[in-house]
Order: structure tokens, then sequence, then C-alpha cells
């Protein structure tokens, strides 16, 4: 119940905060262009001085979590018999 109410507060939000954006000059994209491209061009300059035996710990944890989140996802999303078929798939989750 709690993660059903959670998921439907962050919808909630995104949707009240998308139409607060009233400016649809482009500068915000062009701003994200721009950020995008100055990370990639850090990451070209500096990308060797990273050790990747250490950052694959962390990243190997996180992607776990992430997994099991969409794990639990799936259940719920079965369990509301919003997927197709949903009675098989929440008798096997």
């Amino acid at each position: 119940m709690f993660v059903h109410l959670s998921v439907i507060d962050k919808k909630d939000g995104n949707g009240a905060m998308l139409f607060q954006i009233h400016d649809r000059s482009g500068h915000w994209g062009s701003l994200g262009v721009a950020g995008a491209t100055a990370i990639s061009w850090a990451g070209s300059i500096f990308g060797h001085l990273i050790n990747v035996a250490i950052l694959s710990s962390p990243l190997s944890i996180f992607l776990l979590l992430f997994m099991a989140q969409i794990a639990i996802l799936f259940h719920e999303l079965s369990e509301a018999q919003v997927l197709p078929n949903s009675e098989v798939l929440h008798d096997a989750t």
C-alpha cells in the first residue's frame, strides 16, 4: 500500500511541476545540451583518472537495488491488473 501511494505521489508531483513550465523559448533545452557537452568533454579529458575497479563495486550494488525495485513494481503492476495476463503473472510473483 505504501509503495502504491508513493508512486502516485511522485507522479502527481511531476505533473504539477510540468504545469509550471511556461517558457517555450527553448533556452532550457540548449542549456541541457551545453551541460551534456561539458560533461562529455570532461569525461574525455579526465576519464583516465577514474579507477574502474573501485567504481564498479558501488555501481553493482546500485544495479541490484534498481533491479529489486523493478521486480517490486512488476509485482505491483500485475496485482493492479495493468499488465496483460495479470492473474498468471501475479501468481508467479
